[in-house]
């Protein structure tokens, strides 16, 4: 499984796996009811993608509780970092999907 490397504020390391479609269904099952609340998933869809921190594996969430203690692990810190990339990635996506559309024009 592949994962990515980001460094947070606390300079801390935190590497990030990239999901197959199997672990995408066990995290739609580990957020349970609250799959319907948007916010909720997107939070918790961070949490999900944290392998570890400096080396120190965390284990996947299976309910609410293990997402708010892989939260408190993470800190405010190491969502902002999450957050950075997956905007970065997000742009990354855009510019491309742009590249595409101005070749086909």
């Amino acid at each position: 499984m592949a994962e990515t490397i980001i460094t947070d504020a606390l300079d801390r390391k935190i590497a990030i796996r990239d999901l197959n479609i199997e672990e995408q269904l066990d995290l739609m099952e580990a957020l349970g009811e609250n799959s319907a609340n948007p916010g909720y998933v997107n939070f918790a869809s961070l949490i999900y993608l944290v392998a570890s921190i400096d080396d120190k594996p965390l284990p996947k969430p299976t309910r609410k509780e293990h997402f708010r203690r892989n939260a408190v692990l993470l800190k405010n810190e190491g969502m902002a970092a999450l957050l950075k990339h997956v905007g970065e990635k997000a742009e990354d996506v855009d510019a491309s999907e742009g590249v595409i559309e101005l070749a086909k024009n």
